[in-house]
């Protein structure tokens, strides 16, 4: 199977990952029944199915590459009130961490991803973006990548880019 990023490999700071946020952290998220992804505080039960699945980027790709998290503003798509708090939680700890976090207010986090896309070519020699968005595909040159956030799906790249797509 033709993997850009294969599991276990360390990216650089000469690379580049922009992250779909809402599509990698609804590839996670479970109603709150999971007690062992979820935590007490302060005696409020806070579900983190979803925030584990968006942290574990980390361990999976390493934390040299230069990250970009993409938001939606406002949040487009039906979901919970749980969801929701995870989502805003995960932007509060990015900026903290004072990661590239991009939103433009009314646009759909993967299309804030082609914005930075134009920004991390500029600066990066590898591009990887990280979505269920297919439609991004039409980004992808010998630099920049599509990439399948639950790794199910075979990465996308001008090697097999017709034969993934059906179309040249």
């Amino acid at each position: 199977m033709f993997k850009h990023i294969p599991t276990g490999v360390e990216l650089t700071k000469t690379d580049a990952v922009i992250v779909d946020v809402p599509s990698v952290m609804r590839n996670y998220y479970k109603p709150i029944a999971n007690r062992s992804l979820s935590y007490n505080v302060q005696g409020t039960e806070i579900n983190t199915t979803a925030l584990y699945g968006l942290f574990q980027l980390f361990k999976r790709y390493g934390k040299h590459a230069t990250y970009y998290f993409c938001f939606d503003t406002p949040y487009t798509r039906k979901a919970t009130d749980d969801y929701l708090k995870q989502v805003e939680i995960a932007r509060e700890i990015l900026a903290q961490c004072r990661f590239v976090t991009v939103e433009v207010k009314g646009l759909s986090a993967s299309d804030v991803m082609h914005l930075a896309i134009n920004d991390a070519k500029q600066s990066h020699k590898q591009v990887y973006m990280l979505t269920h968005n297919q439609d991004l595909a039409c980004r992808i040159t010998e630099t920049t990548h599509w990439v399948h956030p639950l790794q199910k799906k075979e990465d996308i790249g001008m090697a097999n880019y017709e034969e993934m797509l059906g179309c040249p």
